[in-house]
């Protein structure tokens, strides 16, 4: 019914994954296999200012009606490479990018944000300035959906690499919509 899609619609969601863990990269291939939409952090051309803050907004806001993954997750062989850059810088850089973005999104009215990444969870917390919440149902074992005391319009889910089901973000999405999540 028309009802639900603007109840959609008025919640966006966007999932960011900054982590490289296998479990991670996996969730990441069924999001995609599904046929979600996702854009790559690509760490060489933020590095040299040809990807940032902006184009990434733009990209997200260019789908309204769509849930977006952002990720800067890669194998392993392809992170060694990028780490001769300095590997402090870079994961600093994908951090300050993704907190920036994530707390863009929520002024712009987004309200469903999933994160995968220990580091990735603690610069989009801080990016948002949540520090106090409600802890909802669990979305996997040890991954709770929370709901900030600040602005509880907002869902977030936050993990770590390591953890989750394979379809962790579609039903992530799905459940911080409210929805049940059946397999």
């Amino acid at each position: 019914s028309s009802g639900d899609k603007k109840a959609e619609n008025r919640e966006p969601g966007v999932v960011f994954a900054g982590s490289c863990s296998v479990a991670t990269l996996a969730q990441i291939k069924d999001y995609q296999d599904r046929g979600g939409l996702s854009c790559r952090l690509d760490p060489i051309a933020l590095l040299d200012g040809r990807q940032g803050r902006e184009e990434i907004l733009d990209f997200i806001l260019s789908h309204p009606q769509k849930e977006v993954l952002v990720y800067s997750s890669d194998k392993a062989e392809n992170v060694k490479e990028i780490q001769k850059l300095g590997r402090e810088r870079v994961a600093e850089l994908i951090e300050q990018t993704i907190g920036s973005v994530a707390a863009e999104l929520v002024k712009r009215g987004y309200g469903r944000i999933v994160v995968a990444g220990g580091e990735t969870s603690g610069a989009v917390t801080r990016a948002l300035g949540f520090d106090a919440f409600e802890i909802g149902e669990s979305v996997a074992p040890g991954v709770p959906i929370m709901i900030p005391v600040e602005n509880r319009q907002v869902r977030l889910v936050l993990k770590s690499g390591n953890f989750g089901q394979e379809d962790f973000f579609a039903r992530a999405l799905k459940m911080t919509k409210g929805e049940k999540y059946n397999e």
